[in-house]
């Protein structure tokens, strides 16, 4: 995803999967990004809901612009 650094009005959300590892089903949390006319899913984050969700809303408070998206995600992943 290409985007200039101008200011960019970025919707962050909550996304629910249900997969499949080894014949075990479980039910993951990510985030979307909506910018633009744009949606960008980065599924299977996290098994815990309300972790994914304290993302999603400082994501939202602190209106992130999308250029820092991958290293949000990034650092979240690292994290844990």
């Amino acid at each position: 995803m290409s985007l200039s650094n101008e200011t960019l009005c970025a919707e962050y959300q909550l996304v629910t999967a249900e997969k499949s590892l080894n014949g075990q089903n479980y039910v993951c949390y990510g985030i979307r990004l909506i910018c633009a006319g744009t949606e960008v899913t980065v599924e299977d984050l996290s098994l815990d809901r309300e972790e994914v969700e304290e993302l999603v809303a400082l994501c939202n408070r602190l209106e992130l612009s999308p250029v820092h998206f991958r290293d949000v995600i990034e650092d979240f992943l690292a994290g844990k």
